[in-house]
């Protein structure tokens, strides 16, 4: 049977007694800058979507999701990854090992699942600076500034019409 990662958590003195992550989550918000890249000098962008990298190995991992270059299979369910590392947390789905949390219980089968979901034992979260909201993902916050910004980076190839999310486009595609 599998086994339980319990992710530690350090309580930090202050006056509420709020838990806080011993993890990258407060450096993870102040390295990127609004559009939700790195900040670095040298960046390698994507030229099919235009993501950046710091580092050129990082964007030639990535363009294998463009190109449909997935050369680590799992060998239970024939799941495809552009890296070893993701086929190595997807193979605690099978395995059974879990990341616990040790506040309510709660487990996951991946870490990343686990510092998420810490984060609303924590409160630390990614704040919009142009409203009230704030959210648990960076990611979910880069979506939601679209609303503020206008942008609407996914068109449908068909009629034209754009979204800001890709989610969005595809239930729209179903009209075609």
């Amino acid at each position: 049977h599998g086994s339980f990662i319990v992710l530690q958590v350090e309580v930090i003195g202050s006056k509420d007694q709020s838990l806080h992550l011993k993890d990258e989550t407060q450096s993870e918000q102040n390295n990127y800058e609004e559009d939700g890249n790195v900040i670095n000098e040298n960046q390698f962008p994507c030229d099919e979507c235009g993501k950046t990298f710091t580092k050129k190995r990082y964007l030639i991992i990535h363009q294998r999701l463009h190109t449909g270059n997935l050369p680590f299979s799992c060998e239970i369910c024939k799941k495809s990854f552009n890296q070893k590392g993701h086929l190595d947390t997807h193979m605690h789905i099978h395995n059974g090992d879990r990341f616990c949390c040790e506040v309510c219980g709660k487990s996951f089968t991946q870490r990343g699942g686990l510092i998420v979901h810490m984060r609303l034992h924590t409160g630390d979260r990614f704040f919009c600076d142009m409203c009230d909201k704030s959210f648990t993902q960076k990611g979910n916050l880069n979506i939601h500034r679209r609303l503020h910004s206008g942008e609407l980076p996914f068109s449908c190839e068909v009629c034209g019409k754009s979204f800001n999310r890709k989610n969005k486009l595809n239930v729209h595609m179903y009209i075609h």
